[in-house]
């Protein structure tokens, strides 16, 4: 099976393109203190720290609930990986039996690993609220 502790790929940090571009700019003063606490928050989410006030202004959501949803996606991509694997798994048993007509010894282990890790994808996509 795969390791879900591995480090998972990020996807784009940047914002989609908008059409038109954007024309607006915005200049925020900020001290050294808000600055680092910014900088912060915005590696804990994953992205700029333009995006993030931008981000967190539009959603209403703080910091602290990007950096949550950033670590729910990461964890929801960790997921994925790992069942696209167990796929690749199930699909050597299928041919293993096939080939000789007998079951491999660990196929309910994996079938039943398989179903446990779908329930949890289907949880983190509840808490993201991927629709």
């Amino acid at each position: 099976m795969v390791d879900e502790g591995s480090a998972p790929r990020r996807g784009r940090r940047r914002q989609v393109n908008h059409a038109g571009g954007r024309q607006r700019v915005i200049q925020v003063r900020v001290s050294e203190a808000q600055d680092r606490v910014l900088r912060a928050s915005a590696e804990r989410a994953g992205m700029s720290v333009q995006r993030l006030m931008v981000t967190t202004a539009l959603r209403g959501e703080s910091a602290a609930d990007m950096s949550e949803r950033s670590e729910l996606t990461d964890t929801l991509l960790r997921l994925l990986h790992a069942v696209a694997s167990a796929g690749v798994n199930i699909n050597q048993m299928a041919k293993a039996t096939n080939a000789t007509g007998e079951l491999p010894e660990n196929l309910d282990a994996t079938i039943e690993w398989m179903r446990a890790t779908v329930r949890r994808i289907d949880a983190a996509v509840d808490q993201v609220g991927v629709q």
